[in-house]
């Protein structure tokens, strides 16, 4: 059953179930007329008359790339240090608490707040399809952030783990 989902023809229909959910087409959520209205072409919600949330989005692609590298560079730092390699290893709770903090303070509550005003109606629904769009994206970016802080951050916990032994 697991291959099933490995399969060539449904990896195919997957992948244009997805190209044909991101087309901007008039009739889909966020169509290109409604991107100009709002100004999200121009520079409008996302990227100029609100820069906090362009600070989100790259606050996000931080918090994914510490969390999704936490783990793996601590057992590698704990391979680079044979004999201090459960100290290393036990690092990884730290920098995921790190990545765990920054989210809880900066990404969580904006997306929040975001949230709300479109509940209260302050904001139209549209803007949050928008905004998940944006979180989802820098997830990905900050999955690939990951591959590049790798090395330095397995070195960081290599330095911290002979500091502290």
């Amino acid at each position: 059953a697991p291959l099933f989902f490995l399969s060539p023809s449904r990896i195919y229909r997957i992948l244009r179930e997805v190209r044909r959910a991101l087309a901007l087409r008039q009739s889909s959520l966020i169509s290109r007329s409604f991107l100009k209205k709002r100004g999200f072409l121009s520079g409008g919600f996302f990227w100029g008359q609100n820069p906090f949330l362009f600070g989100l989005f790259l606050t996000h692609i931080l918090v994914v790339g510490i969390w999704t590298t936490g783990v793996l560079s601590a057992l590698y730092a704990g391979a680079l240090l044979p004999n201090f390699r459960s100290t290393a290893s036990l690092l990884s709770g730290i920098v995921n608490g790190i990545a765990a903090v920054l989210a809880a303070f900066w990404v969580d509550p904006v997306a929040a707040v975001i949230t709300d005003q479109a509940l209260q109606g302050l904001r139209e629904e549209k803007e949050i399809a928008y905004l998940s769009f944006w979180l989802i994206l820098s997830r990905l970016l900050g999955t690939f952030f990951a591959q590049v802080i790798f090395l330095p951050a397995a070195y960081l916990v290599k330095f911290v783990t002979l500091i502290l032994t």
